[in-house]
């Protein structure tokens, strides 16, 4: 569905660290400080905690999927595998409650991708869930019909296939081409694309200034002429509005030096 495209290192504010019993948090009896938790970098009440939604915390090979890969794609994913990093994010859900989520991402990624999250949270920014897409079966069509942000997915012509592509709410900010193709609906079916709806991405928004600043391109700029900052690759009315991938500045490095020959 996306087009074919062709270091920044901090001190990792690893949310994976969440102390878990089972699938919940830690209660707030037994944290430090009785009337606040601390999630590594995030700091939730003890209400938000008491109320926290488990979207998805699973083990790394699950989250991966080996199982699941299309037959197609399996020497694709083999080799994209050991590059691969499962990250817990924290984030506001479109139900006004705490989520926490996993993404999987290429490994050179990781500390922008939390450093990302962090940011949406800070600023209140609305995310449905973030599933790895292997519990769809790695079908975009059925994670995007339920407004799943995911980012790796071993898919042969898809920026996703090397970890470095994210989308977010996908059905709030759809993959919309009719200006460009009037034959090719819009994506997911149904969606449409509302400025002003809960969870999406808008062209000076916050949200879109964040990733702008970590380098990624954002897909629904790619059919404004006049996009700013300007993209790398630009289509009158081909609008990706959920997906932000790697941008020119940092593209040609990422290709050359951290993925296999040929992906």
């Amino acid at each position: 569905m996306r087009r074919v495209k062709r270091r920044t290192t901090v001190g990792i504010l690893f949310v994976a660290v969440l102390v878990l019993i089972g699938v919940g948090v830690v209660p707030a009896s037994a944290a430090p400080n009785p009337d606040k938790i601390s999630l590594m970098a995030y700091t939730l009440t003890n209400e938000q905690i008491s109320s926290l939604v488990i979207d998805s915390l699973v083990p790394y090979n699950e989250a991966l999927g080996d199982s699941v890969v299309p037959v197609e794609a399996r020497e694709l994913h083999a080799r994209m595998k050991p590059l691969l990093r499962v990250v817990p994010v924290v984030y506001h859900g479109y139900d006004g409650r705490i989520h926490v989520g996993q993404i999987v991402v290429h490994q050179y990624i990781v500390d922008k991708v939390i450093r990302l999250f962090l940011t949406m949270y800070q600023l209140g920014f609305p995310i449905k869930s973030v599933i790895p897409a292997a519990r769809f079966s790695y079908n975009d069509q059925a994670s995007m019909a339920v407004n799943n942000s995911s980012a790796y997915r071993p898919e042969d012509g898809s920026e996703h296939r090397t970890g470095a592509a994210i989308d977010l709410n996908p059905f709030t900010n759809p993959f919309d081409v009719t200006a460009y193709d009037p034959a090719r609906p819009i994506e997911p079916t149904g969606a449409h694309y509302d400025p002003a709806a809960q969870g999406a991405i808008v062209k000076s928004g916050p949200v879109r200034q964040a990733f702008t600043a970590e380098h990624f391109e954002w897909g629904g700029g790619w059919g404004d002429p006049l996009a700013t900052p300007e993209t790398d690759f630009f289509e009158p009315g081909y609008f990706d509005y959920q997906h932000f991938q790697p941008d020119f500045t940092w593209y040609d490095s990422f290709y050359r030096d951290q993925l296999p020959p040929g992906i």
